[in-house]
């Protein structure tokens, strides 16, 4: 039961679950970043959903940009730290490539949580 009212509570559409870690049990990230002002705030096609502020989401329009988002992200938790003096760390990591030599050496492993809208998203 727990689970169902979880879904029903989260953000629809298209987006990249919680973004970042809660700093304690006492306090969360979804507090800290709504007592910071940033449900609503936006960069590019990104935004943070107004109804969980933990949450960033795709709005639809334009073409979706890695760095962007990872702005929107920095953005945030500047905003937490300015505020709170506490560094939130994220649940979402990025490896920026742009190349294929870029590539570490070691072995990655990676795990796609969701895929996206398309004629591939069976295969993804």
């Amino acid at each position: 039961m727990e689970k169902i009212h979880r879904r029903e509570k989260n953000p629809q559409g298209r987006n990249a679950g919680s973004i970042f870690r809660n700093p304690s049990q006492t306090c969360t990230a979804g507090y800290l970043l709504e007592a910071a002002g940033l449900k609503g705030a936006s960069m590019g096609s990104f935004h943070v959903s107004n109804q969980h502020a933990n949450w960033i989401c795709n709005k639809g329009i334009g073409i979706p940009k890695a760095e962007d988002c990872l702005s929107l992200i920095s953005f945030m938790q500047r905003k937490v730290y300015n505020k709170f003096s506490i560094q939130l760390q994220p649940e979402v990591l990025s490896i920026k490539m742009k190349t294929i030599q870029d590539l570490p050496q070691k072995r990655l492993h990676i795990l796609l949580l969701k895929g996206g809208v398309s004629s591939e998203r069976e295969i993804s």
